[in-house]
């Protein structure tokens, strides 16, 4: 079999009797040859309908080529399609596979946001059965009445295991050398961004000190999810930032995608910075044109986090600043015992105190009324590690309020400030059973089907300030009870991990969470993965809602391409799959870049 399995691009015919006029168009794919082709009674192919390409990485980990693989499923999904009622399954032989056999799909109504799902199936006497041995998921895309057919590009790779991200030139994803990028989904696109981060020094040994870094990148990175190709939107577009830079926050708003402080080189010296940049949604990079175009403070590693649903008000909290932040209990302001609100207009509008500095920490927004919270977790400051996470509430109700110790807007005539009075809220702080320095974390809430849950996780970290030990330790917090879950219901990581790469995918089992890479010390990173998804107990008695889960910790069944890896970036597609980016690894001559961009597909 080829490793590509790309179609000819026809419109799909009709299989009009009997159908509403809106539900009328199927699909055929030939796996192996994959020829599309029209329904059997049709005679002319009409100008509208859906064009399918099937794909896979090359051998060996095309999954097309398992041993096990018996049938192949295709379904379509999205807004207004029941779960799984459009839907083919078909015999798959191997060793036929150049033949063209053709697989079918029913109807695909007309509508927005179609995807289309390929599944290799394994079997127990001659039926279908788990496990599923691949899966490829389209992006998105409208179904519309008129016009040329839309094309759907699933990327079928093996379940619950790594695999390079292969373009339809057949060229392998790379990137250039960059570690504390960050990455973001581009909405209404389906590819991501990596922004800024940097080069270390080849015979530097500590990834975490930023005097390891030569060199901050101020060009940008863009993924095609279709065409699986990393490509330098500065070359394409000539869009770089205006301040280079590393370890920035990032945050998507309504019509903006911020990127705020970072470490910047001043005078060839990495130092925090106050420069706050916007990309718009044709990729222009702009600055504020307000009073206070920057942030107040400069800050490296901030959390930043939107506000509020159709506005660009920013929530930027903590990280490391250029001043020392007071350690004697007074509130004298730092960067890393505050927060501030920033806006692309306006700039910043309003600052506030934290209870407790912090940086290095990790961080995670939950949804709220008119707004949400900002849970900040773990860290350190100048007094030590920090054992606490500490909780920031925002909400547009009553004017938009915003966590903080002092009242008020800062400017006396409120030309700067959100809309309306502000109203305040004081940051809460909770404890956590031990301390954690750089550990990751993730927010999961199950779907609206399953029993209900809402956890944030907590993984992994460093045990001290001298980064000698990392910790297998997870810890999750049941929101909605207010409490840890009983250790005996939560697993450990396989290997004690610091600032993983962390990601919350589909699949399977909702609210899967990818934890790779990371470091057990600043001198030794891990090329493994794992994956966590909660389970519920099985309810007392029938018909009872479980009241609880178990977490449940799994390996990932190949090791990060490339090697091990700290400081790069995993983000959640559209597609299913999660993207590996950037980073570097160690050899026992020191740090080196880690180039290979890889897909995980979920189990």
């Amino acid at each position: 079999m080829p490793r590509e399995r790309q179609s000819e691009i026809h419109p799909i015919a009709p299989c009009t009797a009997g159908l509403r006029p809106r539900l009328r168009y199927f699909a055929a794919v030939a796996l192996g040859s994959v020829a599309l082709a029209a329904c059997a009674q049709a005679t002319t192919p009409p100008p509208d309908g859906i064009a399918l390409e099937v794909h896979a990485p090359a051998a060996p980990d095309d999954p097309f080529d398992l041993d096990g693989v018996a049938f192949v499923a295709l379904t379509a999904e999205g807004p207004g399609v029941p779960e799984n009622k459009v839907f083919t399954l078909q015999r798959y032989d191997k060793d036929k596979k150049g033949t063209g056999a053709k697989v079918t799909l029913p109807v695909v109504p007309f509508g927005q946001q179609r995807q289309i799902r390929v599944e290799l199936w394994s079997q127990e006497n001659g039926q279908p059965r788990d496990p599923l041995l691949g899966r490829g998921r389209s992006l998105p895309a409208d179904v519309k009445l008129g016009g040329k057919p839309s094309k759907f590009k699933p990327y079928v790779t093996k379940i619950n295991s790594f695999a390079p991200a292969l373009g339809d030139d057949n060229a392998r994803a790379l990137s250039d050398a960059r570690a504390g990028a960050v990455a973001v989904v581009i909405p209404n696109h389906g590819g991501a961004l990596i922004i800024g981060g940097g080069v270390v020094k080849a015979s530097s040994k500590n990834p975490y000190d930023i005097a390891s870094f030569e060199k901050l990148h101020d060009t940008l990175l863009v993924y095609d999810t279709d065409a699986r190709a990393l490509r330098s939107l500065t070359d394409l577009t000539g869009a770089k930032l205006k301040v280079a830079r590393a370890f920035a926050g990032v945050a998507v708003g309504s019509g903006a995608i911020v990127v705020a402080g970072g470490y910047a080189m001043v005078d060839g010296v990495p130092k925090p910075t106050k420069s706050v940049e916007y990309i718009t949604s044709t990729f222009e990079i702009k600055s504020s044109t307000g009073q206070n175009p920057d942030m107040l403070f400069a800050r490296a590693r901030p959390t930043v986090v939107p506000m509020f649903d159709k506005q660009d008000y920013f929530l930027v909290l903590g990280g490391e600043g250029d001043v020392k932040c007071p350690t004697d209990g007074s509130e004298a302001e730092c960067a890393g015992n505050t927060w501030e609100i920033w806006h692309p207009s306006q700039g910043a509008v309003a600052k506030g105190l934290l209870n407790d500095a912090r940086w290095n920490h990790a961080s995670v927004r939950l949804p709220g009324p008119g707004g949400g919270y900002a849970v900040l977790i773990g860290g350190e400051n100048d007094s030590g590690p920090l054992r606490n996470f500490e909780v920031v509430q925002f909400s547009d109700k009553g004017g938009g309020k915003v966590s903080a110790r002092n009242s008020g807007c800062p400017d006396a005539g409120a030309t700067v400030c959100p809309p309306g009075a502000l109203e305040h809220w004081k940051p809460f702080t909770a404890p956590m059973p031990v301390d954690r320095i750089l550990p990751s974390a993730a927010y999961v809430q199950a779907p609206a089907n399953q029993p209900l849950y809402s956890y944030i996780y907590i993984l992994g970290g460093f045990t001290d300030q001298t980064r000698t030990k990392a910790h297998d330790r997870i810890d999750v917090f049941d929101i909605s009870k207010g409490q840890y879950l009983t250790e005996g219901s939560v697993g450990k990581l396989k290997v004690g991990r610091a600032a993983p790469m962390v990601a919350v995918s589909s699949g399977a089992f909702p609210g899967q969470v990818l934890v790779a890479g990371g470091s057990t010390s600043t001198g030794a990173h891990v090329n493994s993965a794992e994956f966590l998804f909660a389970k519920p107990y099985k309810a007392a008695a029938p018909g009872a809602a479980p009241e609880a889960s178990i977490v449940v910790v799994a390996d990932v069944e190949n090791t990060l391409l490339g090697g091990n890896r700290a400081l790069g970036v995993a983000l959640a597609l559209p597609t299913g799959h999660v993207l590996v980016v950037g980073g570097v690894g160690t050899t026992a001559d020191g740090l080196k870049p880690q180039t290979d961009v890889m897909l995980w597909n979920p189990f």
